[in-house]
């Protein structure tokens, strides 16, 4: 089935077709973020141009924030300004397609069990750390597919520790997304710097050691929490901060293997899917809307 679907970002929408995991075409344009019937109309614009070139048979659109997939509602936004927004609804009476609405992690979480890294395990956690951090859990063999599951960036894992954006202290995005670690080095050296370019100067420059540290191991405590709720056989790490590959992982295995006592180590690999992720997993949720499930 080909499907037409979008990865609605905090300032960027992918917009992409997509047929058994294989992104067949794709542009990027920037979210109208505050403005929902302008991002309604882009989305639908858009099947309907897919709909001219492709035989599209459903849609999906995935967005960030608090999601409930069951009535198709997009309940909270904190970086785009939104509550209680039918998306669900809208794309599926816009298109007259079967559609859904998911979350961007969520979406991620079954484009690595169904095609990527998690394919094949009946228990594993896809855990995205990018600007925000948040995972999606699978459990006997099925991503679980709920609001609010899996939205661990604001567990706390520093008591007192840095402020969160939504209105926390101590939460794991606000010490080891690449944002806070972004922040954190400027705000220890005076210099900006990228998590990105960060990861390169550790073995060069103390104070980026250090920040990398300090995410390394809440990163570590988030994973620990995870595994004591929900043990995996696996964990993924996707979003920006995968990139880093080794310079991350190495160390992760490291403080989530001297953490976790009696609880179930995990297996810990990146993710098969980079930015393309969020549409492939899209995908996957217009596909289950079409067969009902």
């Amino acid at each position: 089935m080909i499907t037409a679907v979008a990865d609605v970002g905090g300032t960027d929408t992918k917009l992409g077709v997509v047929e058994d995991a294989e992104l067949l075409s794709s542009t990027t344009v920037p979210t109208p973020v505050g403005d929902v019937t302008a991002l309604r109309r882009l989305v639908a614009d858009f099947v309907a141009s897919a709909r001219t070139d492709h035989r599209i048979g459903a849609t999906a659109m995935v967005v960030p924030g608090i999601v409930d997939p069951a009535t198709g509602v997009a309940v909270h936004s904190e970086n785009l300004h939104w509550s209680e927004v039918p998306f669900g609804r809208w794309l599926a009476a816009d298109t007259g397609l079967p559609a859904a609405l998911g979350h961007d992690v969520t979406a991620a979480g079954y484009a690595e069990h169904r095609h990527g890294a998690a394919r094949g395990h009946a228990h594993a956690a896809v855990v995205v750390v990018g600007t925000g951090i948040a995972a999606s859990l699978i459990e006997d063999g099925r991503v679980i597919n709920r609001a609010g599951v899996g939205e661990i960036g604001h567990s706390v894992v520093q008591e007192g520790g840095p402020s969160c954006v939504r209105g926390g202290r101590g939460c794991l995005e606000a010490i080891a997304s690449a944002a806070a670690i972004g922040r954190t080095y400027t705000a220890r050296t005076g210099r900006v710097a990228s998590a990105a370019e960060i990861s390169t100067r550790i073995d060069t420059d103390p104070d980026a050691a250090a920040v990398w540290d300090r995410a390394v191991q809440a990163l570590a405590a988030g994973i620990g929490q995870l595994q004591s709720l929900l043990p995996s056989e696996l964990v993924v790490i996707g979003g920006g901060l995968s990139l880093a590959g080794e310079v991350l992982f190495a160390p992760l295995r490291d403080a989530v293997e001297r953490r976790l006592t009696m609880q179930r180590i995990p297996r810990i690999v990146g993710a098969r899917f980079g930015a393309t992720a969020g549409m492939i997993g899209a995908a996957e949720l217009a596909r289950d809307a079409a067969k009902g499930r």
